[in-house]
């Protein structure tokens, strides 16, 4: 969703907020750009390098799979077809994700990963690009806009927002709301810009944020923004999710927190800019003194620019009716979306708008724009946090749904079950025709628990904390790609179970998988890769459960998954 400008007029009186007419520099930070190097690939390529710093461990789509994406995106767009498009989830539509999972839906559970990663990386370029190419329009010279972008990306932020079509929508309503900033050249309202533009404001709850302050820079300009026409998508939108929202279970008086200090202190902590230590604390209350003064300030030496005022107002009247609505969102107790130290969903668009509005208020500024620039770093370099996902070996997962049904993990992993998944209905069993190894119950070592012979199964009572179950046969699958671990289990109560594997013989956590269980009789089914094709093959080990208590293995198999 890329908006260039049209070349529209700027304000011609003062120092314009607009440049859309100057040619690009062609340095940024005194690097040379290649001749001829546009903004969009400029803005690409240094989003794609402050992000780079977010990956941790090994990469791979399923693996940042998230909550939604799996039970209303993928499963609906499979189930539903075409209508999932058109299906409230949460009180409001969401196009864009359904758009990716139904154009997804036709192919594998791998492929459909890589789509929808492919989605999430389409909106966050697209962010990318407006704030970089907005910076430019503010009269920010590229290194700056390079900077800008940079922040952005960096900002606080424990990482939910990256890498999964669900909340792409956050990528998405950060380059909707910079699409209508005052004073900017308007864009051409092609009809794919438009249908671009009507796919932003139909995807959550943005159109009626960005409608909301429009109407309140209408009142105040007494004036529309350039062409009206881009108005058309925006209203229609707010409409739309107005409608859903209305007929949803999300609003209502019923549960408001009574305590004023609850929200006063939640509102504090999101202005804060994910500031958890007396030294961040202090960096974020001078943030907001230095950029209070220049848009307090009179307009020349000491204040911004009355163009530059404007989009900054802008942008934090945008920020704090996200903020609001943030709060609201979680009306019983404010500080449920409040993070600790960092930044969640909730923070990323007012965050990212916020620091918009620095940086423009200081175009003209450079020593004011240098402290405002140093304070944000800090405060994100103190808060920075990779992207740290559980990798639940989704593609092995994937590769198990191709031959019987299967509830496949996604993170966030929660003490539920069977919490975020995909349940895959295969359309045949084909298990049995695998190559497959029944664990003998009576070739099994054990750790902190005693077992009983019962039938074909085993009784185990646990004593200790982790107590383990190791067949002392080698799991040996050649070739195969995976392998799928299939246990009928049966405890007195609900918790965890977990699964090791080692080709060494040494157990680790990094080659695990653990999930939860309720009481009574469940099927604990997991998928891995085959870590040696080696004729030796590998060791399992299986903790029924993690403390003391009792239960019952039915059956133990182990499938070669090619």
């Amino acid at each position: 969703m890329t908006f260039p400008a049209a070349g529209a007029a700027c304000d011609s009186t003062g120092p314009a907020p607009c440049r859309a007419s100057r040619a690009p520099s062609s340095a940024i930070a005194g690097v040379p750009l290649p001749r001829g190097l546009s903004n969009a690939a400029v803005a690409a390529l240094v989003a794609f390098l402050a992000l780079l710093p977010r990956l941790e461990g090994t990469f791979s789509p399923g693996k940042y799979l998230w909550a939604e994406d799996g039970t209303i995106f993928i499963r609906q767009a499979d189930r539903l077809g075409f209508s999932s498009l058109f299906e409230p989830y949460a009180g409001y539509l969401h196009l864009y994700p359904r758009l990716a999972a139904l154009l997804a839906s036709p192919f594998g559970l791998r492929i459909q990963a890589g789509i929808l990663f492919a989605g999430w990386c389409l909106a966050f370029f697209a962010m990318a690009h407006l704030v970089f190419r907005r910076a430019r329009d503010c009269g920010l010279a590229p290194q700056w806009g390079a900077l800008l972008l940079a922040l952005i990306v960096l900002q606080p932020s424990y990482g939910e927002v990256f890498f999964n079509i669900t909340n792409a929508q956050f990528m998405l309503a950060v380059a909707l709301m910079l699409c209508f900033l005052p004073g900017m050249p308007a864009p051409r309202p092609t009809p794919l810009r438009l249908l671009a533009l009507g796919v932003a404001c139909l995807t959550g709850p943005f159109s009626l944020f960005l409608a909301a302050a429009l109407l309140v820079r209408c009142c105040v300009e007494r004036t529309l923004p350039a062409d009206w026409r881009l108005l058309v998508p925006v209203a229609a939108g707010a409409v739309v999710q107005a409608l859903c929202l209305a007929f949803s279970d999300r609003v209502g008086t019923a549960g408001i927190a009574s305590d004023p200090l609850a929200w006063m202190h939640a509102l504090a902590l999101m202005l804060a800019l994910g500031a958890s230590t007396p030294l961040a604390v202090l960096a974020a209350t001078l943030f907001w003194l230095l950029l209070l003064s220049l848009l307090l300030a009179p307009a020349g030496r000491f204040g911004a620019a009355v163009p530059h005022r404007r989009v900054a107002l802008f942008c934090l009247l945008l920020a704090f009716i996200n903020v609001l609505a943030a709060l609201y969102s979680a009306r019983s107790h404010p500080l449920a979306v409040v993070p600790s130290g960092g930044g969640n969903r909730y923070t990323w668009v007012p965050y990212a708008l916020i620091f918009f509005a620095a940086l423009a208020a200081s175009a003209g500024h450079a020593a004011r724009r240098s402290l405002l620039a140093t304070g944000l770093a800090l405060l994100c370099a103190g808060a920075f946090q990779p992207v740290r996902m559980t990798d639940l070996r989704f593609a092995s997962h994937a590769n198990l749904a191709n031959y019987t049904s299967v509830s496949i993990p996604l993170n966030p992993v929660w003490p539920a079950y069977p919490g975020w998944h995909i349940d895959w209905v295969a359309g045949q069993d084909r298990l049995s025709s695998l190559r497959s190894l029944r664990i003998d119950p009576d070739a099994v070592d054990v750790a902190g628990m005693t077992l009983v012979r019962e039938g074909e199964g085993l009784r185990f009572v646990a004593s200790e904390n982790d107590p383990a179950i190791v067949p002392r046969a080698r799991i040996a699958c050649g070739a195969a790609r995976d392998i799928a671990v299939d246990i009928e289990l049966s405890r007195a109560g609900e918790g965890w179970t977990q699964l090791f594997w080692s080709a060494s013989g040494d157990f680790s956590e990094a080659r695990s998988l653990r999930r939860f269980h309720p009481a009574g009789p469940v099927r604990v089914r997991h998928a891995f890769p085959n870590p040696s094709a080696r004729p030796e093959g590998i060791v399992l080990r299986f903790d029924p459960l993690e403390g003391p208590g009792e239960g019952r293995i039915t059956d133990f198999r182990v499938y070669c998954l090619p």
